[in-house]
């Protein structure tokens, strides 16, 4: 259900920001290739919206799609899965997969084309198992840990949704001092930990092995493992224990000075430091006594230090300590009675066989209880009692078996450990039982010999290593150090990787370097670990395990990413410096100091916000929204890293509104605040309206309007809404007076703002009433409008007649000079042939080639070819290149005004003729039949309501293309029919208005165009283009390129000189202009059609 929800939820999202969205599937993952989700057509309800005509044949493709997920039929729509849909690939760590598609329908045959957007909802289920990093993992916990402490342990990890994430962790077996919590951090990761839950006695139970069970939400659930090895680490708990409490010893008064007497043993249960034991004597005793004896702190050797003298009945009374090594020693202590016995018989002789060549014997540490170390043979010439002798051995871990009448064999009692204690000293003691009974003592050293029972051991279970991304394969990270507690071939130890490196590391099996075997990036891991080996060469070997933990250190190798693409914000005018307004937030992939984030704006950005570098944007400035409401600029977001990296962002921050402009009173107002009011109006007539405005917005600039203060007896009153003053009371005769009202109008914000004028009004007989009442807003606009007519005719018709003036006066002075160069050039040259081959379009600014038969140029080198080049209408025209011959200046100036003249001649006569009528889809599109310009002729305004700037816009061109006609019947809208270009004719339907038309696609031969024109062919400006087909060429199924509204019969131009500039008719043309383009008349043979710029000297 609450999958479902989420579902719901991404898509309200995904329609809100994105549109519709036309089809929903569910599928679960892991059905395999080849299902079906549904049919396009069906489930999009084509049929149902479109008829057969649309959709017949239709085909169907992707628009987008993420790559071979689906797989759509073209012809029957059909919409399948192209392979098995993996969710935990597709959307890993996503909580829902949803899957946008747009999908493109088109028809063949018909103009249908619609995108049908779709979401393809992946539903989860159980198929991850929840997985640790490791299978296994070892863990020091110091047996003085607290109840309830916790310690951090890897936590699984399972692919799955939330629905079936790991729910329960679990310990096994039952039993242990030890249970798992965990608990989901703010990003929803899980930390997980090993709890303590009874104290720890490493003495009881120094290891756990134990199994993490990680339980997921599935039905059953699925089940990972993870084994930990708990070590139960030593604390300094336990006092030294001597083997006896008390030790009873007997010695002869002549024993010599450093003989051992007794060997003190103790042992203590904690380990390391704290379980090795030093000895000593106890100082709180008679110094006397303390000087008889001493004692080897180290081994426990009771010596006697000084010579000891027999006392009847009496005894040496010795305290001894032994204590441990810990930070805070434990001492333990015990009694040694030691008894001297007075000389009278011999004492016995003790001679040891060691069975070896060396001086001490020697033992296996696998030796098994009863293995013979030494034979001992005792020797006493003494008769009687005094002969009778009795032996027994100091060290516990030996015992001493009689095998004859005074021989001995020493053997193994206990199990042996050369790693615990690799040398043994033994004290062998025979007493005879004479009277005193005498005794001798010979102790003798047992080494224990190795054998391969010890791994290795590293000295950390965990290494921790780092190394900089970026690195050489080949450099060393760590050296990693095992020693092993045997020795020779079992000590010997080299070092291998667990398959768990991969080939990401390798390592020197004699050394233990570990070095890199690869390039790292942090960014991708950013931290390795893996297992690695450390056997010796024992037989069999024996082998141990440590991790080893590669950070990958960081380099500043990521820019900052802001977490949106655009931030807004709003705050509202007015407020202090300082004002909270947006915090920005970018995060780096990098670490530390490349990691971190700091914000700045660009310099000098000249707005009224401070950028703090934690990203805090405060208030630096004055704000006014009545100046400016909304603030658009950039932020920097920087790392610290040498050097940094940047990025930018682009914030918008939106000034609100506050109260913070009175309400403004139009009427009444210091110069006009009197209304006359005829004492005859009726009850709630208006008398006067109260015009105010308020510059702020929403419920700020909404008035209520209030009277203040008065003094008409409340005749009148106002309206609170609308300001209307009106008549509240019958008045009468008496009534007839001047009155105030102080109007207060208030705007409606929270603390609300007003303004006060006065208005007088004054009651008088006359049955009307005039005040300011009239003065409305429309009254006041169609004033100014009327002003501005008059104004702007005034204008025109003032400029009209100097021009006229102007050019009248012009064409004379021409006229004259053109005369007089006539006549002083009338014995020239004639014009030279000109052979033309236009390029198919020449551009503004690019040369025309024209060449020159039979001519030579002023020094007498002949000119094979010179350059016209087409003005750029921007340029002045005076700067263009000619190409004509000197000589015939003149006459081509008169040439050219004659054809000018002739040109125009044609317009005038074909100006008033009415086009044919046509239906315009423009038109019923744009309509502006009944604008308020719509009959005026302004510039900007050509009958249509559109302004000679979205004229351009849309048509590409300038109007000096707006007006072309042709023979092929578009008419123009307004006075004379419907132009070419908002014509719905089929030919001039889905044409591009991107490109320049082409202006030469054919040539034109030069007599076609002297049979209109004259022979002046080669005196054309530049400026005047031709367009034209012969009749013959026109086809219905013609596909020559056009532009815009061209008719396919507009072909190639003539360049002529620019000397004609435009033409100024006597008439008035409400939707054209001089310089805009004509079609000459279309009953002629050879329709022309040619655009002029300016002609300014020639009138008709």
């Amino acid at each position: 259900m609450g999958s479902m929800l989420r579902n719901l939820w991404i898509l309200l999202i995904f329609v809100t920001c994105c549109g519709s969205v036309d089809i929903v599937y569910n599928i679960t993952e892991e059905q395999g290739a080849n299902v079906t989700l549904g049919n396009i057509f069906i489930d999009a309800k084509l049929g149902e919206f479109h008829n057969d005509s649309h959709t017949d044949k239709l085909k169907y493709s992707f628009l987008s799609q993420p790559p071979h997920y689906f797989a759509i039929d073209p012809e029957t729509s059909d919409f399948k899965t192209a392979m098995n849909l993996d969710r935990e690939k597709i959307c890993p760590y996503k909580e829902d997969c949803t899957i946008p598609l747009e999908i493109a329908v088109q028809s063949e045959i018909a103009a249908f084309f619609e995108k049908i957007i779709i979401m393809v909802n992946l539903l989860d289920i159980n198929d991850k198992t929840p997985a640790f990093p490791n299978s296994s993992t070892n863990l020091r916990i110091s047996e003085g840990a607290k109840v309830n402490k916790s310690f951090v342990i890897d936590g699984a990890i399972d692919q799955d949704s939330e629905e079936y994430s790991v729910k329960r962790y679990e310990v096994r077996p039952k039993g242990t001092p030890f249970d798992v919590i965990f608990f989901r951090n703010l990003d929803d990761s899980l930390s997980v930990k090993l709890k303590v839950i009874r104290s720890l006695d490493r003495e009881e139970t120094s290891h756990y092995d134990i199994q993490i069970l990680a339980y997921d939400g599935g039905s059953p659930p699925k089940v990972g493992m993870m084994r930990v090895n708990v070590t139960i680490g030593d604390i300094n708990d336990n006092n030294p224990v001597f083997d006896k409490s008390i030790y009873n010893v007997t010695v002869k008064e002549e024993i010599a000075v450093n003989t051992t007497i007794l060997q003190l043993r103790a042992t203590d249960k904690d380990i390391g430091k704290n379980g090795e034991i030093l000895y000593k004597i106890s100082t709180n005793q008679p110094e006397k006594l303390q000087g008889l004896f001493f004692v080897n702190e180290n081994t426990g050797e009771l010596k006697i230090a000084k010579q000891l003298i027999y006392e009847p009945s009496e005894k040496y009374r010795l305290i001894v300590e032994a204590y441990d090594k810990g930070e805070q020693p434990y001492p333990t202590q015990a009694i040694v009675n030691v008894y001297v016995q007075d000389s009278g018989n011999n004492p016995p002789e003790i001679k040891i066989n060691l069975l070896t060549d060396t001086d001490h014997a020697q033992v296996s540490e696998y030796a098994n209880r009863g293995a013979v170390v030494a034979h001992i043979r005792v020797i006493d010439n003494d008769a009687g009692a005094n002969g009778i002798v009795s032996c027994n051995i100091s060290n516990n871990q030996f015992t001493l078996q009689k095998l004859e009448v005074q021989e001995y064999k020493v053997t193994v009692d206990k199990p042996m450990d050369r790693e615990a204690q690799d040398e043994h000293f033994v004290i062998i003691t025979c007493q005879d039982i004479g009277s005193p009974p005498l005794s001798c003592n010979a102790s003798f050293r047992v080494k224990v010999t190795d054998e391969n029972d010890q791994e290795p051991r590293f000295s950390q279970n965990e290494y921790h290593a780092k190394i900089p991304e970026g690195n050489n394969p080949g450099d060393a990270i760590i050296q990693i150090l095992a020693t092993d507690n045997d020795l020779g071939n079992n000590a010997r130890i080299h070092y291998k990787l667990h398959g768990d490196a991969g080939a990401d590391f390798r390592v020197d099996e004699d050394t233990g370097t570990i070095r890199a075997n690869k390039v790292y990036d942090r960014e991708s891991v950013s931290q390795y670990r893996f297992r690695v080996y450390a056997v010796d060469s024992g037989d069999p070997p024996l082998s141990s395990t440590a991790t080893i933990v590669v950070n990958i250190e960081d380099k500043n190798d990521n820019f900052p990413e802001f977490t949106q693409n655009q931030f807004k914000a709003s705050v509202q005018e007015n407020v202090p410096f300082d004002t909270f307004v947006l915090q920005l937030t970018a995060t780096d992939k990098d670490s530390g100091d490349n990691g971190k984030v700091s914000f700045s704006l660009p310099k000098h950005s000249e707005i009224p916000f401070f950028l703090a570098p934690n990203g805090t944007i405060l208030v630096n400035g004055n704000l006014n929204r009545e100046e400016k409401d909304r603030y658009i600029f950039t932020a920097i977001a920087s790392d610290h890293g040498n050097p940094p990296n940047r990025n930018s962002v682009v914030i918008q921050v939106d000034i609100t509104d506050a109260n913070d402009n009175e309400p403004i009173i139009v009427f009444p107002n210091a110069s006009n605040d009197t209304v006359k009011v005829s004492v005859n109006l009726a009850l709630n007539t208006i008398v006067a309206q109260i015009q105010a405005f308020d510059i702020d917005e929403g419920e700020n600039k909404t008035l209520v309007y209030s009277i203040a203060k008065r003094n008409d007896s409340d005749i009148f009153n106002i309206n609170s809404l609308t300001g209307e003053v009106i008549v509240a009371r019958t008045m009468h005769p008496r009534h007839i007076a001047s009155y105030f009202l102080t109007i207060a109008v208030s705007d409606k914000g929270v603390k609300p703002l007003t303004k006060y004028e006065n208005l007088h009004l004054v009651v008088v007989k006359t049955n009307a009433t005039t005040s300011g009442m009239t003065h409305t807003t429309g009254d006041d606009e169609l004033n100014m409008r009327i002003v501005v007519a008059v104004v702007v005719v005034t204008l025109v018709l003032s400029a009209s007649i100097l021009l006229t003036i102007f050019f009248v006066r012009r064409r004379d002075l021409k006229r004259k000079e053109l005369n007089a160069q006539t006549e002083a050039k009338a014995n020239t040259n004639s014009c030279p042939r000109v052979y033309v081959d236009p390029p198919k379009y020449v551009a503004p600014g690019q040369n025309v080639g024209m060449f020159y038969s039979d001519e030579t140029d002023e020094g007498g080198r002949r000119n094979h070819q010179n350059m016209y080049q087409l003005s750029d209408p921007t340029v002045n025209m005076d700067k263009h290149t000619r190409s004509e011959s000197p000589n015939d200046e003149a006459r081509q100036s008169e040439l050219n005004r004659m054809a000018s003249i002739r040109l125009h001649q044609k317009l005038v006569q074909t100006h008033d003729k009415q086009w044919p009528v046509h239906s315009s889809e423009y038109n019923k599109e744009r309509p502006d039949n009944h604008s308020d310009t719509s009959g005026e002729t302004i510039q900007s305004d050509s009958g249509v309501g559109i302004s000679e700037g979205e004229t351009r816009s849309t048509m590409s061109h300038s109007h000096h293309t707006d007006d072309l006609r042709n023979k092929f019947g578009p008419s123009q809208n307004g006075r004379r029919g419907t132009p070419p270009h908002l014509s719905n004719n089929v030919r001039y339907q889905n044409l591009s208005y991107s490109q320049p038309p082409p202006l030469y696609e054919n040539v034109m031969e030069l007599q076609q165009y002297s049979k209109m024109m004259g022979d002046t062919s080669h005196h054309l400006p530049v400026h005047v283009r031709t367009f034209y087909q012969p009749k013959t060429s026109v086809s219905p199924t013609s596909s020559i390129p056009s532009y815009g509204h061209f008719s396919s019969g507009l072909y190639t131009a003539r360049s002529v000189d620019e000397t004609i500039d435009s033409v100024v008719t006597g008439y008035n043309d409400d939707d054209t202009t001089t310089s805009g383009s004509y079609t000459i008349d279309e009953d002629e043979e050879d329709p022309v059609e040619v655009r002029l710029q300016k002609v300014p000297d020639v009138f008709v």
